[in-house]
């Protein structure tokens, strides 16, 4: 016996300095019963891409990337709006939303002078909302992919780091299933 949950949306933005990826997903849980004296549940969870779009952001315009990644999700947006945003992004950018003159933005010490202040969240976000509630989540495009991995594999570590090299070198840390943050982003070098 099995029984589905209604579908997760979530919209997901990778941003980088040549291009920002968004996309679309859909999750669907299916609950199953297991036989015998003791019952107890699992979840299988099917993950579906329904829409994927790179958007140009190597110019000096923030403002148009922003606007046509509002537009990709406005377009393929459900009815009821998404559940999720998760925006994985190159920063450094404010990651306290306790602070809100810089929680979304990239912070003024990036090298990509174009986008410096510039808020990555509310735009994105109007264009998410629906009538359900919609969690967002914000983090460093190497923090993101940190924490895939120590999901992945959570039950042999307690603590992953993750390096990317490109412009820069980026590190990406996790200690006890939380990304680390701090006065600073964690990076290797220049």
């Amino acid at each position: 016996m099995s029984e589905e949950d209604p579908p997760i949306f979530i919209a997901a933005v990778e941003g980088g300095g040549t291009s920002f990826v968004v996309a679309v997903a859909q999750i669907f849980h299916k609950k199953k019963n297991g036989e015998g004296q003791q019952q107890h549940q699992q979840q299988d969870e099917t993950l579906t891409i329904l829409a994927r779009h790179e958007v140009d952001s190597s110019h000096d315009k923030p403002a148009e990337t922003l606007k046509e990644c509002a537009a990709f999700f406005e377009n393929h947006k459900p009815a009821g709006g998404y559940d999720a945003l998760g925006i994985a992004t190159f920063g450094p950018v404010g990651l306290d939303k306790s602070k809100p003159a810089t929680y979304g933005r990239i912070l003024p010490t990036s090298p990509k002078q174009s986008w410096r202040n510039v808020d990555l969240v509310t735009p994105i976000e109007k264009a998410c909302r629906g009538v359900k509630p919609l969690v967002v989540k914000i983090d460093t495009d190497v923090n993101a992919p940190a924490m895939v991995e120590y999901r992945s594999a959570k039950d042999v570590l307690s603590s992953v780091a993750y390096v990317t090299v490109g412009t820069g070198v980026g590190v990406g840390l996790v200690i006890h299933g939380q990304p680390v943050h701090g006065r600073m982003h964690p990076e290797g070098g220049k």
